[in-house]
């Protein structure tokens, strides 16, 4: 699994090495459906901080936090992922 997910990140992946943070009106403007999945141990941000403000915000965001999970994920974490967003699409 961790190779076929690798390879889709690659496929699809297009770096910002300086990205900046969307505005509140930015977030404020989404008017589809948002999936947004925080590992819970997320050393780059305040996954707290950041599950409020999507809440707060997005005006049709589904926020997940995986509990066990940091920035990385394991392989149960993928998994868990991966289960969330199928159910998600349906």
């Amino acid at each position: 699994i961790m190779t076929e997910y690798m390879l889709l990140m690659n496929k699809h992946f297009k770096p910002n090495y300086n990205p900046k943070p969307l505005t509140d009106d930015e977030l404020q403007s989404i008017t589809c459906p948002v999936q947004v999945i925080f590992g819970r141990h997320d050393i780059t941000m305040k996954s707290d901080v950041a599950a409020a403000r999507a809440r707060k915000l997005i005006p049709n965001v589904h926020v997940q936090m995986l509990e066990a999970e940091g920035h990385l994920l394991t392989s149960d974490g993928l998994q868990r992922v991966n289960d969330l967003l199928y159910a998600w699409v349906g």
